[in-house]
């Protein structure tokens, strides 16, 4: 359970990010959020939502992931954020 829709979209980004998954928002609305995996003919979904009578957001719904990741995150050629951040402090 969480207090608020925005502690639910916390813990749904650190989940992403520890899975290295990107996700997209596919309904968010003042009592339903739930997003999917952006790879095609992945069926992964994250759905929530505050059932009725209640405050608290719950998630009801977890779909795991069915597609590979192509490459691990950090692995392209694009230079790394940290690096670049750290050249341009003085």
């Amino acid at each position: 359970m969480f207090d608020t829709k925005k502690k639910l979209k916390y813990a749904v980004i650190k989940w992403a990010m520890s899975t290295q998954r990107v996700f997209r928002t596919h309904i968010s609305n003042p009592t339903n959020y739930t997003v999917k995996c952006v790879e095609t003919g992945c069926s992964a979904k994250v759905h929530g939502h505050v059932p009725k009578y209640n405050i608290h957001w719950v998630v009801t719904n977890v779909v795991p992931h069915n597609c590979v990741r192509k490459k691990p995150v950090g692995s392209s050629s694009k230079p790394d954020f940290n690096s670049h951040c750290a050249t341009h402090v003085y």
